[in-house]
């Protein structure tokens, strides 16, 4: 890395590394289990049998919450349609509240998908106990919110909430939305396309910003907006059980960016790149990258190959299980290597929040890809 900084260091206008795209999973995690959930409607809520109307009841009063808030505040909603952008539609919103500098929600999608949730099931032979139910774990298909959230710190982002028991919960935040929060709030000027900064005034802030970004803030805004807006429990269900959520790592992204000065230069170096690591890049190459051991029992994705996308000409991708280390160059101005997990284990660490600092210290470690000097290009 070093040596292809000094290499290409008078093209090189200024380079930074931060986390992209993060995914995060939150669960109750008591309520994860049949025995569990048994306790917490027969001991803590008190009902006698837990039928179906009892499980159905708590949807219905949080779906009925949630459009009651939608009409109170007058977010714009809808129902999400097959094969459709939810970025598309709303981008001119954010651009909106961005613009208001208006921070909270801003758009609302309902949308039917799978998750998973539990079903009372009447036993099939008569028992002792008329009331007796069993609580089975089932994946079915029903509504999820989709909160569209323009956060003062986490700039902006995105909740899912399942509305059905135990209302299990996704985030989606972005690591460069973060920086452009803080680099306003500290009035440092900048330009920003495309998810990517082309121009700073202060390239010392820019990274220490980046680097600034920890479980803890993560978790503060994350509790913020479950407490906010997620379903309801009264305040003797949690005193009497812990109903805090556990936040988990689902999907990842960590990328390093050069900005040059003349296109020109990218194009070519980015071109030559791909050519020789079509080449270079075999099985064992690929198993040095990302430190795995290749061995007859791997399963999943073990590949070197070229993609086209519409954000970018081309993409050079390097896939290892379920993770992969990209190379693109964009709008011709900046050269981006990403890697991208989607499942952290396979890099041996817990999925557990707690250990984003982890995850930046193994990714940045990894040998990178930018034009790979090793291959004396």
């Amino acid at each position: 890395m070093e040596l292809f900084k000094k290499l290409f260091e008078k093209y090189i206008v200024f380079y930074y590394s931060c986390f992209d795209r993060i995914v995060i999973n939150g669960y109750i995690r008591i309520l994860q289990n049949e025995q569990s959930v048994v306790y917490f409607f027969k001991n803590i809520s008190k009902y006698k049998c837990i039928t179906k109307y009892i499980l159905e009841k708590r949807t219905k009063e949080y779906q009925k919450w949630v459009d009651a808030f939608i009409r109170n505040n007058k977010i714009p909603s809808k129902w999400a349609e097959k094969d459709e952008s939810k970025e598309d539609v709303v981008r001119s919103y954010l651009e909106n509240a961005k613009r208001k500098n208006r921070t909270g929600v801003y758009f609302i999608f309902k949308g039917m998908e799978q998750g998973n949730t539990f079903r009372s099931v009447v036993p099939k032979y008569k028992t002792k106990d008329d009331n007796f139910r069993f609580i089975r774990l089932k994946k079915s298909r029903f509504t999820h919110f989709y909160f569209y959230i323009f956060d003062p710190i986490l700039g902006n982002m995105a909740m899912r909430v399942a509305t059905f028991f135990p209302f299990n919960t996704t985030y989606f935040l972005n690591g460069h939305s973060f920086i452009e929060q803080q680099l306003i709030k500290k009035d440092i000027s900048f330009k920003k396309e495309d998810n990517a900064f082309v121009s700073i005034s202060d390239k010392s802030a820019l990274q220490a910003i980046a680097d600034s970004l920890s479980p803890e803030i993560i978790r503060k805004r994350l509790e913020y907006w479950t407490f906010s807006l997620g379903p309801k429990f009264s305040k003797k269900e949690r005193q009497q059980m812990n109903l805090n959520r556990t936040y988990y790592i689902g999907q990842i992204e960590y990328c390093l960016n050069f900005i040059f000065k003349r296109n020109f230069i990218i194009r070519n170096l980015f071109q030559k790149a791909c050519q020789q690591g079509l080449v270079s890049f075999l099985s064992d190459k690929i198993s040095y990258v990302f430190g795995t051991k290749i061995t007859r029992r791997l399963k999943g994705k073990l590949s070197s190959h070229l993609e086209s996308y519409n954000h970018a000409h081309h993409v050079f991708k390097l896939c290892l299980k379920k993770a992969f280390i990209k190379q693109y160059e964009k709008l011709s101005t900046f050269l981006r290597n990403e890697v991208t997990s989607n499942n952290i284990r396979e890099f041996g660490i817990n999925k557990n929040l707690d250990n984003l600092p982890l995850v930046k210290d193994k990714f940045t470690s990894m040998p990178s890809l930018p034009i790979l000097v090793r291959q004396k290009i």
